[in-house]
């Protein structure tokens, strides 16, 4: 899990998985984030400020296919390039 800060240092979320380098998250959200009112409504607060700190989040959700989470991550790694946040490989 990849801890996130909030403007003063804070921890505030920890992501499922992802890269902290380019801040790409990955998040898988079962049947609890929807059956829980609480939960949503936190989720979705959640999601807006680690958006804010700058991280690309992709939420995955059962019904997803492999096929599709793979497309979003290379989506996003394609973004990251274009904002130049990954590094050129060395020659």
């Amino acid at each position: 899990q990849i801890p996130v800060l909030d403007d003063y240092g804070n921890e505030f979320a920890y992501l499922d998985m992802g890269w902290e380098g380019p801040m790409i998250a990955l998040e898988y959200d079962g049947i609890q984030h929807q059956t829980d009112r609480k939960r949503y409504a936190w989720d979705a607060k959640r999601l807006r400020m680690i958006q804010r700190q700058g991280w690309l989040h992709i939420r995955v959700i059962k019904e997803d296919s492999p096929r599709d989470v793979l497309n979003r991550v290379r989506e996003a790694w394609g973004r990251r390039e274009t904002e130049a946040r990954v590094a050129e490989p060395a020659a």
